[in-house]
This record gives C-alpha cells, sequence and structure tokens, in this order.
C-alpha cells in the first residue's frame, strides 16, 4: 500500500464549488495583488483573532519571516525552534542573520518538547543583566517559535519575557 504524502482531496471536496468561484472571480477581474478579496481575508483575520488588524503574507515562509522582523530579530540574537519542521523554520532565523537554537520534539507529539525548552536554557544559557544570553555563542535568546499552537499556553508568545517566564526565570524589570 502507498500513502501519499499528502492528501488534500477529502478537505477539498466539499469546498470546491466555493473556492473554485473564488478563483474564477479573482482571474475574471486581474486582480491578483492586494484586491478585494485579500482585504476582505485580512478583515476576516482580525476579527477571528481579536485583533486590530490582520495581514495577509504570500507564504507561510514569509509569514514566518515577517513575525522575526517584527521582533527585530537580527545578526547575534538566537530563536529557539525544533529542527522537526520545515525547513523554513529555520531558514527565516538564518536569513535574518540570527541562529536557531534547536529544541528537542515529544515523541509522543512530535511537537516542541516545552520540557525540551525549559532544559535548553537551563543548561545552554545564562541570564545577563536583562536578557537571555548563550554561554557559548554569547546570542541573546530573543524569540521561541514553537511551530504549533499549543505551545502557546504552555510557554507563551514570541518574546523573552515568555521564554524567562516558561522556565522560572525572573525577567528583569
Amino acid at each position: 500500500m502507498q500513502v501519499p504524502l499528502l492528501d488534500l482531496k477529502g478537505q477539498y471536496a466539499p469546498l470546491r464549488a466555493e473556492i473554485e468561484a473564488v478563483i474564477r472571480e479573482v482571474c475574471d477581474s486581474q486582480r491578483f495583488v492586494l484586491g478585494p478579496h485579500v482585504a476582505e481575508l485580512e478583515r476576516e483575520i482580525a476579527a477571528y483573532s481579536q485583533t486590530r488588524f490582520g495581514l495577509g503574507i504570500s507564504s507561510g515562509t514569509d509569514a514566518l519571516l515577517v513575525a522575526l522582523m517584527a521582533f527585530d530579530i537580527g545578526p547575534g540574537d538566537e530563536v529557539l525552534t525544533t529542527p522537526f519542521t520545515f525547513f523554513a523554520t529555520a531558514g527565516v532565523v538564518a536569513r535574518l542573520g540570527a541562529r536557531p537554537l534547536f529544541c528537542d520534539i515529544d515523541p509522543a507529539t512530535f511537537n516542541l518538547s516545552p520540557a525540551s525548552v525549559a532544559s535548553t536554557i537551563l543548561r545552554e544559557c545564562e541570564t545577563v543583566g536583562d536578557r537571555l544570553v548563550n554561554r557559548k555563542t554569547r546570542g541573546v535568546v530573543k524569540a521561541l517559535m514553537p511551530v504549533h499552537k499549543e505551545m502557546e499556553g504552555r510557554v507563551g508568545k514570541a518574546t523573552i519575557d515568555a521564554v524567562y517566564k516558561a522556565t522560572g526565570f525572573v525577567a528583569p524589570k
């Protein structure tokens, strides 16, 4: 038996007519970039997320890149993440001149392990002033990219304060 790597047919079938109608609208209007459908999507994302703005991005890779750019990630910074994901996760970190600091996964879920994040920080990092610093590289740990929603409640948003809080450190004021 051959199992396909990715089979979306079952998900697509009930949505096919709606999707094809919108694709036809976009093709007929020739508004492929920043058209009314993008504005509508951004409004819906903002409403769903209960935020003031939603932002349509061209790809998942670019979404990761924009998120790290918003946190001013760059050379000398480090980002906690897992190597057990699509290569773009570490790739966008490197693209910004930062360094991924890899943590292990939970073998039961294959998701980033909160325990591994904590142990990686305790083993490899130290607090210097108000920063979490990698002892070997001296890079400043500025973000956590969990690559799945489950971590948000247990670890927090991609800020250094969340990393401190998740591992029991007290973030300096």
